[in-house]
């Protein structure tokens, strides 16, 4: 079938499904996931094209989806595109950004790649779905540097936080502590986010590019979506009854996409 609308119910809330013969979106009153379905030649492949909680209204019930809930929705409908496509691997561009609010008239693009990066030492699709490289050469480069965030070899004896006041502020704390990591923690305890943000704006891409060595942050990553399987209860509404079914995915037939030819492929 090519087009369907319905519900599903998981531990986590209400979620309403659109699945079309190009795309599955998953959301509430918004659809916060997409997914580019290809056509009949490239049945094989599938790409992330849309993850956003920020805006609200991911779930039917309005409740609000945020840091593990945006993974278990993110789950949730990798968990549904195996019902439509024999696929190991989805892929994604990982370009995501937010506006930090600096004051009453100022915003700064915070991109969430190399701000995750400074506080979890690995991107935001690394740490929560295990996404890598898709090129290996860049994966083989990415896995190298990542030991370098609780290495006190790679962390200079000083740093320049690109502002005199931040620099006053935060020279103690980067001064106290050997790691990256343990600097990246303490500042992620004292500061609410809202205030984290203006704190590490006028430096954290120059903290990871010293982190990173000056190698760039892979663009293109895959998520293996093989083990992913959240249970859900799909919900069919007719007249006053409404029926349900449970869900549990069992080990589904998959199809293998090499690393090069997904990255040949990339829109």
């Amino acid at each position: 079938m090519d087009n369907e609308v319905y519900k599903i119910q998981t531990s986590v809330g209400i979620f309403r499904v659109d699945k079309t013969k190009t795309h599955l979106r998953v959301g509430g009153s918004k659809f916060c996931v997409e997914i580019k379905l290809y056509d009949s030649d490239m049945k094989d492949l599938a790409e992330l094209q849309w993850l956003s909680t920020k805006e609200g209204g991911c779930e039917l019930n309005n409740k609000l989806i945020k840091g593990d809930t945006t993974v278990h929705l993110l789950n949730l409908s990798l968990t549904l595109l195996k019902l439509y496509r024999k696929v190991q691997f989805i892929k994604l561009l990982d370009n995501s950004k937010y506006e930090c609010q600096i004051d009453d008239k100022t915003k700064k693009t915070i991109y969430i790649n190399k701000y995750n990066y400074l506080f979890h030492g690995g991107t935001w699709y690394d740490e929560k779905v295990g996404a890598i490289p898709i090129d290996p050469v860049l994966k083989k480069l990415y896995d190298e540097t990542k030991s370098r965030y609780t290495d006190p070899s790679a962390k200079p004896q000083s740093f320049d936080f690109r502002n005199k006041g931040l620099e006053e502020e935060l020279t103690p704390i980067y001064e106290a502590t050997p790691t990256w990591k343990e600097f990246a923690d303490l500042i992620h305890k004292k500061y609410e986010p809202k205030i984290l943000c203006k704190k590490v704006s006028p430096w954290y891409e120059y903290a990871v590019a010293v982190l990173t060595n000056n190698r760039m942050l892979p663009e293109f990553w895959k998520i293996d979506i093989s083990n992913i399987n959240i249970p859900f209860t799909r919900v069919q509404e007719g007249g006053k009854r409404t029926r349900k079914r449970k869900y549990n995915l069992p080990d589904t037939e998959v199809h293998l996409v090499s690393p090069s030819e997904l990255y040949n492929k990339i829109l």
